[in-house]
């Protein structure tokens, strides 16, 4: 049986196993060592959403699963990782990959993960502050299979990689990714980060590209823009610019990448940007590992409360040549009850290609271990 279609019943299965085999040690998460050097643990995320819009005078309502994700992760002795995920709700293949610890600072990736491009899109979804990610991740590749090696010291990152194909049925091609970061710290770990990042890529599409970005929810049929199909492109090529200010609770960040589609005679192209504004009321400072923020946990017994703004610009070029065009606004509060809890409401609006959204409301709730 290959990977491909392994049932998602399979993962369950070895969780349950786990769950049922006496651990090495108590607690929570629980985690199981087969041997003296190596660790195995099972991970979970499940969100849980409700949204409703008024686009044009309509209604539409929407309530279901967004993930539900169940992992496997090992780690074994000398640097030595892997990572099986998979997601119930599209029935997709996420994380499926080894990592290796080349010496010194570099790793190397084999399998499928992220593409090294851009700083919201390589953030886990559980340490986003808005219910989705910006509409620019619909110009960012997604994950595919393939290879990356990443160095990392502690005033930057960089990442190469060479990927093709997917493990699910999906179009991807095969292309040569980079992403370079740079951090300045003020004052010590407690002091302002400035984060600055550069990403490019050049792929061959195997198919039909399709390039659209939602108004900052999914699982509502609303668009800011959507270039339809586009056929016969011989090389898609992309750059990528990222921004980033901490001070405590405080934080800005800020986005823009540009995409080229050659084909014969012509060209498309496309581009996005947005930024984002966050406060933490309750005092917590975000967590900056290996060139991408995340969240941190509860520092009090009322949980971690933030409140995030952001403004959001997409633009993409149809099959005709015709410029399609969207912007969005989203206001959002999250409540990190406890670590591996969080209730998160958000309520935004966007105009583009398709009706007037009007006012979009957004309800989450999201548990993980």
């Amino acid at each position: 049986m290959s990977l491909r279609s392994l049932p998602s019943t399979a993962l369950a299965a070895l969780a349950c196993a786990i769950f049922a085999t006496p651990a090495t040690a108590a607690g929570w998460p629980p985690r199981w060592s087969p041997a003296g050097d190596w660790t195995l643990a099972p991970a979970a995320s499940i969100q849980y959403d409700v949204l409703h819009a008024d686009p044009d005078g309509d209604s539409l309502s929407a309530d279901g699963f967004r993930r539900q994700r169940l992992a496997l992760n090992l780690e074994g002795p000398r640097g030595l990782s892997a990572k099986v995920e998979y997601d119930a709700v599209p029935g997709a293949w996420t994380d499926v990959f080894v990592r290796l610890r080349l010496g010194g600072n570099a790793r190397l990736r084999i399998g499928q993960g992220k593409t090294p491009m851009g700083l919201e899109a390589l953030a886990s979804h559980r340490h986003l502050s808005h219910l989705e990610r910006a509409p620019l991740i619909g110009l960012v590749p997604g994950r595919a299979l393939g290879a990356e090696v990443q160095w990392t010291r502690d005033e930057g990152t960089l990442a190469l990689a060479v990927l093709d194909g997917s493990l699910n049925p999906e179009r991807r091609g095969a292309g040569v990714f980079a992403r370079g970061t740079w951090q300045w710290r003020e004052g010590g770990d407690e002091g302002d980060r400035l984060h600055l990042g550069l990403s490019a890529g050049s792929e061959r599409p195997d198919g039909p590209v399709r390039l659209r970005g939602r108004p900052d929810v999914s699982g509502l049929p609303l668009l800011l823009a959507d270039s339809g199909n586009l056929a016969d492109l011989d090389r898609i090529d992309r750059i990528g610019l990222e921004a980033a200010w901490d001070r405590g609770p405080f934080n800005l960040q800020a986005e823009h990448l540009w995409l080229r589609g050659r084909r014969p005679g012509d060209a498309r192209q496309a581009d996005a940007s947005y930024l984002t504004a966050s406060w933490r009321p309750t005092g917590e400072s975000r967590r900056y590992r290996n060139g991408i923020f995340e969240s941190a946990p509860p520092a009090g017994r009322w949980g971690a409360v933030e409140i995030s703004l952001r403004a959001s610009r997409l633009a993409v070029d149809d099959a005709a040549g015709v410029r399609q065009s969207g912007h969005s606004y989203a206001l959002a509060a999250g409540w990190q009850v406890v670590p591996g809890l969080r209730i998160s409401a958000q309520v935004g609006r966007g105009d583009g290609q398709g009706p007037d959204t009007g006012l979009i409301h957004g309800l989450r709730l999201h548990g993980w271990f």
